[in-house]
C-alpha cells in the first residue's frame, strides 16, 4: 500500500462560548362580559441577550510538513426586545357553536452592539425593528358529547433571532452564516380538525395548511456551508394525528404523527421545489406513567422519536444541488418530580438519543448523540 502522506492536509479547531440570557414579563386580564362573551386581553415584554465568543484555529500541513498556522478570535453582543399586546375574545353562539377572535400588536428590536474579530475586520454595530399587527378567527362545535370538531384561521408573523442574523455558527462540520438584512416571516394558518375525549380514549386529528411570505430557512451556499435566507413563498400543508388511551395503574401508551409537505417558491433558476429539507412523516411513541406519592407526584416517559428520509435543493451562484438526509429514531427516557399544593413546581432528567444516534434535523448540523438534560421550573 502507498504510505506516502497526503500532499495536503487542512486542520479546523473552532470552541465557542455562548450565554443566552431571556427575560420576560407578562400580564393578562380576564373579563366577564354578560353571559356569552369572555375576554381575555394582555401585554408583555421579552429580552433576549446574546453574549458569544468563538476561537478558530486553522492548521495546514503540505506532504506531512507544517506548511501555515492561523487563529482568529471572534467576540459578540446583540440582543432582541419583543413588546406584544393582544385582546382574545370567546363568545358562545346558538347550535352549539362557540367562536373565537382576536388581534395581536407586535414589535421586535434586534441590535448588534459588538462584534469584534481579532485577525480579521469586525462588523459594523446597529439596530432594526419590526411591527406587525395580526388577527385570527375560529368556531368550534360540540353538538355531541366527548367530541369538538374546529376551523381556525390565524396570521402568523416571526422575526429572525439575534443568532440568525447576526451570529456565525461553526460547529459540528458545518458552518452556518449569519445574515442581518433577514425579513420578519409572515403566514396565513389554516386548520380543520376533531377531538374526541372520552374517560380513557383521548384522539385528535387535523388537517392544516400555512400560506407564508419571507419563509425564513438555511440555504446551502457551498459543501458544509449554509447561510439563513428568506424563501419568497413557502407552502405547507398536512394532516396531524395524535392519540392516547389511560390503561390501569396511571399507565399511557400514546403516539402522535405527523405527514406534511412544503413547498419553497425561490424564483429564477431553481424556481418551485418540494425538495426543501421536510420530511413525510414525523413521528412519536411512548408510554407515560404518573405516581401521586402525596407531599409530590413521579412522573416518567420512556419514547421513541424520529422523521422519513428528506431531500433538499439549492442553488447557488447558477448551480443547483442537491442533499439527501436519511431517516431516524432515537430512544429516550425523563423521569420527574412534581411538588406544591397545585404541582406547581417540577424537576425533570432525561437521558436523550440513548443508542447514540446520529442524525439530522436540518442539513446545517448535526443533533447531538447520547446526552443528559435536567430542567426545573415553577408556574406563579
Amino acid at each position: 500500500p502507498n504510505m506516502s502522506p497526503a500532499p495536503m492536509v487542512m486542520t479546523v479547531n473552532n470552541f465557542t462560548d455562548n450565554t443566552n440570557q431571556n427575560i420576560g414579563v407578562s400580564v393578562q386580564t380576564e373579563w366577564q362580559l354578560g353571559e356569552n362573551n369572555y375576554l381575555i386581553a394582555g401585554t408583555g415584554i421579552q429580552t433576549d441577550d446574546l453574549d458569544g465568543s468563538t476561537n478558530t484555529y486553522q492548521n495546514m500541513t503540505i506532504m506531512g510538513r507544517p506548511y501555515s498556522n492561523s487563529a482568529s478570535f471572534t467576540d459578540i453582543e446583540a440582543s432582541q426586545n419583543t413588546f406584544y399586546a393582544f385582546l382574545s375574545n370567546e363568545t358562545i353562539l346558538p347550535a352549539d357553536l362557540t367562536a373565537t377572535y382576536g388581534v395581536r400588536f407586535t414589535s421586535v428590536k434586534t441590535s448588534l452592539d459588538k462584534y469584534d474579530i481579532i485577525g480579521d475586520e469586525g462588523y459594523p454595530t446597529g439596530s432594526d425593528t419590526s411591527s406587525n399587527t395580526s388577527f385570527n378567527f375560529g368556531l368550534v362545535w360540540r353538538g355531541i358529547e366527548d367530541l369538538a370538531v374546529r376551523a381556525n384561521w390565524g396570521q402568523g408573523f416571526r422575526v429572525a433571532n439575534a443568532e440568525d442574523k447576526y451570529y456565525l455558527t461553526t460547529m459540528g462540520g458545518g458552518t452556518i452564516e449569519p445574515n442581518p438584512d433577514l425579513d420578519p416571516e409572515t403566514s396565513n394558518n389554516f386548520e380543520l380538525g376533531a377531538r374526541y375525549t372520552g374517560d380513557k380514549l383521548d384522539l385528535d386529528v387535523a388537517a392544516f395548511l400555512s400560506l407564508a411570505d419571507d419563509y425564513i430557512n438555511t440555504k446551502t451556499i457551498g459543501d458544509m456551508r449554509y447561510r439563513y435566507e428568506n424563501v419568497g413563498k413557502a407552502t405547507t400543508y398536512g394532516i396531524e394525528l395524535t392519540a392516547s388511551y389511560e390503561l390501569p395503574y396511571n399507565i399511557t401508551p400514546y403516539a402522535s404523527m405527523t405527514w406534511m409537505r412544503r413547498q419553497f417558491d425561490y424564483g429564477g433558476i431553481l424556481g418551485e421545489t418540494y425538495d426543501t429539507g421536510t420530511p413525510d412523516f414525523t413521528y412519536r411513541a411512548g408510554v407515560r406513567y404518573e405516581h401521586d406519592f402525596g407531599l409530590w407526584t413521579f412522573t416518567a416517559d420512556t419514547y421513541a422519536r424520529g422523521a422519513t428520509d428528506r431531500d433538499e435543493e439549492s442553488e447557488s451562484e447558477g448551480v443547483i444541488t442537491k442533499t439527501h438526509h436519511a431517516g431516524y429514531t432515537t430512544a429516550n427516557i425523563e423521569l420527574g418530580a412534581l411538588f406544591g399544593d397545585k404541582r406547581q413546581y417540577s424537576v425533570t432528567a432525561a437521558v436523550l438519543n440513548i443508542f447514540d444516534k446520529e442524525y439530522y434535523v436540518n442539513d446545517s448540523l448535526p443533533e447531538a448523540g447520547v446526552h443528559a438534560v435536567v430542567t426545573a421550573n415553577a408556574r406563579f
